[in-house]
């Protein structure tokens, strides 16, 4: 996924390294959302499953996953693969 077709947007230009996006993955009936942020080292990715805080949930999210990749290129292949993009 290139930049040029990827859905990121960038939230404000006080940040903007910072991009944010909502994806429906292909092959998955949820949508997953994810961060993808500069930082020092490289780039923070954050993605997870949007869930109601209800009952025993506590956490607003199914899951969460969260790794610092030290180029924007791997980033967007770990994407991939968590969008079933591969």
């Amino acid at each position: 996924m290139t930049m040029a077709q990827s859905p990121l947007t960038n939230p404000s230009d006080s940040e903007p390294g910072k991009m944010i996006a909502n994806v429906n993955a292909p092959l998955l009936s949820s949508r997953i959302d994810y961060c993808l942020a500069a930082t020092e080292k490289g780039w923070q990715l954050t993605a997870w499953e949007p869930a109601l805080v209800e009952g025993n949930r506590v956490k607003p999210y199914l899951w969460k996953f969260n790794s610092e990749l030290g180029t924007l290129q791997e980033a967007h292949r770990t994407l991939q693969v968590i969008l079933g993009q591969d």
